[in-house]
């Protein structure tokens, strides 16, 4: 029998069938898998936030429904061809979990819907790849109070550059664009995001954090994560395929 794994988000629908992968704007969580099922007689597998709601039965298919934290720690699993470790999954909030087991092991809101809201608020741009393109002209240091700002430090002193407080260098009435604030929003989640997971990978005995989500596919904050990890002593490894690790999961759970 042909098996679908979904994973159905805040944000996006990711969609796992035979060898194809393919993503939806999430609109009413049981519309959208009714659409994509059909009248087919599948083996239908649902995960993520928007789909443990739904009915056992849609059209002729029988839905398995696998909690969320266990689908995104089977395709970590599968994708990294490791038995443990701690994945962070950078989405429109942020989770940390164990993928031996699934174990939440912490997390932010802070993540893309972040990003987005305050590129909206504070530059009226909402479009995702805009902003990722302004933030790749700009300087985060022309917002971002830097360490070597407030102490005086030796010429190329390796923290001169790290940031000391985000967004306050304005309030000494610097200089900056709209592009610079645009970097400077990157900075604030990326920077924010990776501590929080190096900081539990740590504290759980790995010297590596594996990441996945769409923060992960647009190329600054990607960027930004593994720099930050990398400031704090351990290796980030960015899962292929990160949009998807929930619905490979559900879509390769054992029966």
């Amino acid at each position: 029998m042909d098996r679908i794994g979904i994973d159905i988000g805040a944000t996006l629908t990711k969609v796992v069938e035979d060898s194809k992968l393919y993503r939806l704007a999430t609109g009413e969580p049981l519309d959208t898998v009714r659409k994509i099922v059909g009248e087919r007689d599948i083996d239908l597998r649902l995960t993520g936030c928007m789909a443990l709601e739904l009915p056992d039965r849609i059209g002729r298919a029988t839905a398995i429904k696998i909690p969320e934290f266990e689908a995104l720690a089977i395709g970590a699993r599968v994708l990294s061809s490791m038995d443990d470790g701690v994945l962070a999954t950078v989405g429109t909030g942020t989770s940390v979990i164990r993928i031996s087991d699934g174990e939440h092991l912490g997390g932010t809101g802070i993540g893309c819907g972040t990003l987005l809201g305050l590129s909206k608020l504070l530059l009226n741009v909402r479009d995702a790849d805009a902003v990722s393109r302004m933030a790749e002209v700009g300087d985060a240091r022309k917002v971002n109070l830097l360490v070597g700002d407030i102490c005086p430090l030796p010429p190329g002193h390796l923290l001169s550059d790290v940031t000391a407080s985000n967004f306050a260098k304005p309030l000494k009435n610097g200089e900056f664009t709209r592009n610079d604030v645009a970097a400077g929003l990157y900075s604030l989640v990326g920077e924010s995001v990776a501590t929080l997971a190096a900081f539990l990978s740590k504290k759980a005995g790995f010297g590596f954090v594996l990441y996945a989500g769409g923060g992960m596919v647009d190329p600054v904050l990607k960027s930004v994560i593994e720099r930050t990890t990398q400031f704090w002593g351990l290796r980030p490894v960015a899962l292929p395929e990160p949009l998807f690790v929930g619905a490979i999961g559900a879509y390769s759970k054992e029966n």
